[in-house]
This record gives structure tokens, sequence and C-alpha cells, in this order.
């Protein structure tokens, strides 16, 4: 690794100067701070609660998503590269859908839904852990009531064990008019969230070299490529940028003008000079 005041490759990402990605840190924690004054501009009525907490919490983690994936070049490459985007993409269709439906009822289910499962998963905890807790165990307790109590009283949460609304992540795209992004980014990124066979193939396994063994598969036990490039990047931007100005839409304020900085940051560190 370089020293902080000399410039070079910054190891092992080998297409990039740390002087670049120190650009993107710098541009992505400005794009934070606009996006934060912004909303207290944007935000007219504070006692709407429902939409607002929502909302602009879903923004806000689209952001928070996009800022963990720039600050990881290594994580750029196709066979991690999903791990990031697949809930980035997530994060974008149910705006999307939740901004089209735009139902009092449907902001209060998605914040009842989420309340119930964690009170379901504190409840399993407490079960684990039995009656003999020591100070650790009591600790971890205490901090997942804390967080079940936040807002209501759990006696008066409900606990649904299925989708917050009858309505599959398939239906919301095609509502919020994103079956594009489901078609071509939700179900394929699935694959490598599930570990479903083809992705698990071409990442994890490698032919035998035994030449009695006929070519069949073993396990490859081998660390990703670090050859990086930078559509996921990008990709990752788009998304977090189409998210975040849709809700901020919502609320009559444009803030596309707020990622030009970013996206320039992002050009230079990922594209050699002059291509």
């Amino acid at each position: 690794m370089p020293k902080e005041d000399e410039d070079g490759p910054l190891d092992p990402e080998p297409l990039m100067q740390l002087s670049e990605m120190q650009a993107m840190s710098q541009a992505i924690q400005s794009l934070g701070d606009e996006l934060r004054d912004a909303q207290l501009e944007a935000v007219s009525d504070p006692e709407a609660d429902e939409p607002n907490a929502v909302l602009l919490g879903l923004a806000s983690r689209l952001y928070r998503l996009l800022h963990a994936f720039i600050e990881r070049p290594s994580a750029w490459v196709p066979a991690t590269a999903g791990l990031h985007l697949r809930p980035l993409v997530d994060t974008r269709i149910l705006v999307g859908w939740l901004i089209t439906r735009d139902e009092p009822e449907i902001f209060g289910a998605y914040r009842e839904h989420g309340l119930g499962r964690l009170k379901l998963a504190t409840e399993h905890i407490k079960a684990d852990l039995g009656d003999d807790l020591d100070d650790e165990a009591q600790q971890v307790l205490d901090y997942m009531d804390r967080r079940v109590n936040l807002e209501r009283d759990e006696w008066f949460q409900t606990v649904n064990l299925g989708s917050f609304a009858d309505v599959s992540p398939r239906e919301m795209a095609i509502e919020a008019g994103l079956k594009r992004e489901y078609d071509l980014s939700y179900a394929p990124l699935s694959s490598e969230n599930h570990g479903e066979w083809p992705n698990v193939r071409e990442n994890d396994t490698v032919l035998c070299e035994e030449l009695l063994h006929q070519g069949h598969r073993v396990g490859a036990f081998r660390a990703p490529s670090r050859t990086i490039t930078a559509r996921p990047i990008f990709y990752a931007l788009e998304l977090a940028r189409e998210g975040i100005c849709q809700v901020f839409d919502y609320y009559g304020r444009d803030v596309q003008a707020l990622f030009v900085s970013l996206e320039k940051a992002l050009q230079d560190a990922a594209y050699e000079k002059g291509d």
C-alpha cells in the first residue's frame, strides 16, 4: 500500500491510483452531505412520518449501498459484484413501487412487517439462549429488546411470515415500470445470491486434472479474480441515482445535478487517461 503522500497503484486494484480512490471517497461523502440538506428542504409536512421515513430511509439505503461498493473496488469483479448490486436493484424496485402506489396503508404495512420480523428474530434468540444468561448474552438481548420496542411496545406488534404486500418482486417491477430492471438484473443477480448451479459451476468449480476421472468437476477453492471492471460500479451509480432522484422528485425536488461530481470521480478512476 503506498504512503498517503505518494501516488501510485492501489494494490491489488491495478487500474486505480490512490489519489483517484481518495477523490471517489470525497465525492460520495459530499453527495451524502448535499442529500441530507436537500431532504430538509424537501419535506414540507414533517407530520407525515409514514411515507417520509420510509422513502427517505430507502433513498439513504441506496446511498449507503453505493457508498459501500465504491469503497471496495476489489468487489467490482464479476464474481462478487452481484452481491452488492442485487440489494441495489431490490431497493430500486421497492422505491419505484411504493411511489407508484402512493398509499399510506402500504407504507404502514412495510414498517409493520419489518418490526414483526425483528420481534420474531428476537424471540428465536431468546429461546436459543435459554434462561441461564451470562453478561454478554444479556447485553445481546437488551440490545434486541431496545430495537424491537423503539417505535412501539412489542405487545402491539404483529408477526407476518409472508410478504408485507401480496405482490411479488416481479409484479412490483412491472407495476412500477421497471420490468427491464427485473428481467436483466434482479433475476440474473439472484443466481449469485442464492448460489444457483450455473454461477457455482463457473466461479467455484474446475475440471478435475486426473485424466482417468473423465473430466468431472471439483471445487476450485480459489480467490475471486482481481481484474476489476468499471461496468458494475457505473450500474450501481445508475440504480442509486434513479432511485434517490425518484424519491426527491416525489417531494418536488430535482437532485440530479448533485451526482455530477461523483460520476466524474468514478470516470477518472475507472478509465485510463485517453480512453
